[in-house]
């Protein structure tokens, strides 16, 4: 058993399935096969290798390539929850969500909610659904006023 197998055991025993992956008829709940186990492990060592070959930061240590590469996804994941933070505040009409609703379904506080995206989040958004945000149109469109 090489390191990549070992880490694939940890990481394949740590992670539980996300909530669209479907890889059982119940949507992801229930105990998988021995087969199943063994596949999903076989497939995260050959992902790790095969990220460790191209990325290899650490001079394709397992360990540390694999540790750099869930930091990059946390961040990743971060950026999106901005991200959909901000659409959830900024961008639904007639109301935006309730920062307490927000908050529980983001495991934030309220106040982390409030500051968890900038204006720079809330400009990708605009960006990727070319919508603007309900809050600006009043006060950053001179045409808003007149249209009222």
């Amino acid at each position: 058993m090489d390191d990549f197998e070992v880490l694939a055991d940890i990481l394949t025993d740590t992670a539980s399935p996300g909530p669209f992956e479907h890889g059982s008829p119940t949507g992801g709940i229930g105990v998988a096969s021995e087969a199943q186990t063994a596949e999903r492990r076989a497939l995260v060592a050959e992902r790790l290798r095969a990220t460790a070959a191209v990325v290899g930061f650490y001079g394709h240590d397992p360990l540390l390539t694999t540790l750099a590469g869930i930091r990059r996804q946390r961040h990743d994941l971060d950026a999106t929850m901005r991200r959909l933070l901000a659409y959830g505040r900024e961008f639904t009409r007639p109301r935006p969500y309730k920062l307490a609703d927000l908050a529980d379904a983001a495991g934030m506080s309220i106040s982390g909610v409030r500051t968890a995206y900038d204006a720079e989040d809330i400009a990708q958004v605009a960006d990727a659904t070319g919508l603007r945000p309900a809050a600006s149109q009043s006060t950053t469109d001179p045409h808003a006023g007149s249209a009222q």
